[in-house]
């Protein structure tokens, strides 16, 4: 719905908006997320933290992460910085004590593309198991992004050693962490 026949890997991160991006639909809702990010945030580094729940509750090869790991992930970073929460359980993440503090906001009532183009507009990422925080940190200029050890559940989660770096060369490693800014919470 959102992006061209295209992949990241063909094109450079900075021409995701006329490449990746369909350009009606990128005028669109760049508008409405500058609208709404920049009068929240200003010109700050924000986090951006994705929560997937929804039909990830009802599936065992796509576990849902626990309230420990985005508790885990935030201690990465400067706890003065602001978070943006995007989750298509919002009732829940509201509940959640660590969410509590003054320094959280939540993104509602706002297309996917909306918040896909926001998550662009953020410094730095805790991405769910899913691909739509995966491609909001690929298409941001991020200087950090934070993914969970475990992607898949059984039984497909033997292919969370083509995710992870653990066990890999030195060399291999610090060329994932380095070209697309990954560590593990």
């Amino acid at each position: 719905f959102f992006f061209k026949q295209k992949t990241a890997y063909e094109i450079p991160k900075r021409d995701w908006s006329s490449d990746v991006c369909s350009s009606d639909l990128y005028e669109q809702y760049s508008d409405v997320g500058n609208n709404y990010f920049y009068s929240a945030f200003q010109n700050e580094e924000v986090i951006s933290l994705h929560i997937r729940r929804g039909d990830y509750l009802q599936f065992s090869h796509h576990p849902t992460q626990p309230i420990e790991y985005y508790a885990k992930a935030l201690k990465f970073f400067d706890t003065n910085l602001k978070v943006l929460i995007f989750t298509d359980d919002i009732e829940w993440a509201r509940a959640q004590d660590l969410f509590k503090h003054e320094r959280f906001f939540f993104s509602t009532k706002n297309y996917n593309a909306v918040d896909m183009y926001m998550q662009t507009l953020c410094s730095y990422h805790i991405i769910a198991n899913s691909t739509f925080s995966w491609w909001g940190a690929w298409l941001a200029n991020s200087k950090r992004v934070l993914k969970p050890r475990k992607w898949f559940g059984p039984p497909i989660d033997h292919y969370d050693d083509f995710l992870n770096v653990e066990g890999r060369s030195e060399e291999h490693t610090s060329e994932l962490q380095s070209r697309f800014g990954i560590s593990y919470a």
